[in-house]
């Protein structure tokens, strides 16, 4: 406050604390998601604040998903990641190279490998898009996944939405419990 020329026991000072305890807290700046859409069953602007977008012909909602949530309303997140494309790739190299064509599709319906999900439950996944977190690598050794099914669960509620709603702990207790322990099984 003195770099400022501000006396904390001043008037303006004390002004200058009160304004900066208001603030404490706000939002250090606004960003917008590329692939975030909300679906509400009337006009957005009748019911949140909406601005011009950089873009032209584009909008932005001023509210986070916290607030749309709050009022209800139904965020949707669609990504277009460069992933996809080294999933593409590695499909036209698996055709080339083995002449197997192969769709994402087929991923879902190829055997489970047991070698594949061993690491995956040992959280061996650095690079492994989708289950790479932290918060990911964390809950692999306890979920335990067998099966494609298993990864689309375990990935779509290790969210922050899902992990603050305590959904994550919820469903991993039950997962657990429905799983004979492998300590158990020694015995």
């Amino acid at each position: 406050m003195v770099e400022l020329g501000l006396k904390p026991d001043s008037l303006k000072g004390q002004q200058f604390i009160e304004l900066v305890n208001d603030i404490t807290g706000f939002p250090r700046h606004l960003s917008q998601h590329v692939g975030g859409f909300v679906i509400a069953s009337g006009p957005l602007y009748e019911l949140v604040p909406v601005e011009n977008a950089a873009m032209a012909d584009r909008t932005v909602i001023q509210w986070d998903k916290d607030d749309l949530e709050s009022l209800g309303l139904l965020k949707v997140d669609v990504l277009a990641l460069g992933m996809l494309t080294a999933i593409r790739k590695c499909f036209q190299l698996v055709e080339k190279h083995y002449g197997r064509k192969l769709t994402i599709a087929d991923i879902t319906r190829l055997q489970d490998d047991p070698n594949v999900y061993g690491m995956i439950q040992r959280a061996d996944t650095v690079g492994v898009f989708q289950i790479e977190s932290r918060a990911q690598m964390s809950m692999l050794p306890r979920l335990k996944p067998t099966t494609y099914y298993d990864l689309v669960i375990q990935i779509a509620i290790v969210r922050p939405g899902p992990i603050q709603a305590i959904w994550c702990i919820r469903f991993l207790n039950a997962a657990t419990a429905k799983k004979p322990s492998p300590t158990r099984l020694r015995r």
